[in-house]
């Protein structure tokens, strides 16, 4: 997120375990940030990741069909 842009942040709960929550503040502490920064972090993270593998999978469909179209051409030559 370009820190230059104030969004609207919106609250969520979240529930995890104690030993979850102990590591959550340790990692925020070692890095100088807010166990919400962390969070926030890991969720931008997690959606870019499954916005890649998603646009990932597409082209690889697209490559699949576009071999498969070549390789009967091909075949009925």
């Amino acid at each position: 997120m370009d820190k230059n842009k104030k969004e609207k942040l919106m609250p969520v709960v979240v529930r995890i375990s104690q030993e979850k929550k102990d590591k959550l503040k340790e990692l925020a502490e070692k890095q100088g940030k807010t166990e919400a920064d962390i969070i926030r972090e890991g969720i931008e993270r997690m959606i870019n990741i499954s916005m890649y593998k998603s646009d990932l999978d597409y082209i690889s469909s697209k490559i699949k069909e576009s071999i498969n179209v070549d390789l009967k051409k091909f075949y009925e030559s």
